[in-house]
């Protein structure tokens, strides 16, 4: 589901020079990895040890998600 929310989000506006990521499996996958760098774009992957920016990023890709959902 991931990777179909990324591709609508790249249709609509254009590919994100960085995807940021938490170290979870729905990001941190072959087919999302796959889409990033189809697009020529680059995906960092925060820290296990930050968990800041790792609760940062998870709310961001949840806003996100719920934003792309809404205009699907």
């Amino acid at each position: 589901e991931i990777v179909q929310i990324l591709w609508r989000y790249i249709s609509l506006f254009e590919p994100p020079k960085i995807v940021l990521s938490d170290q979870g499996t729905d990001f941190n996958n072959k087919l999302v990895d796959g889409l990033i760098k189809w697009v020529s774009a680059e995906h960092k992957i925060t820290s296990a040890n930050n968990p800041g920016t790792n609760g940062l990023t998870e709310r961001f890709n949840q806003t996100l998600i719920e934003s792309l959902r809404k205009h699907a």
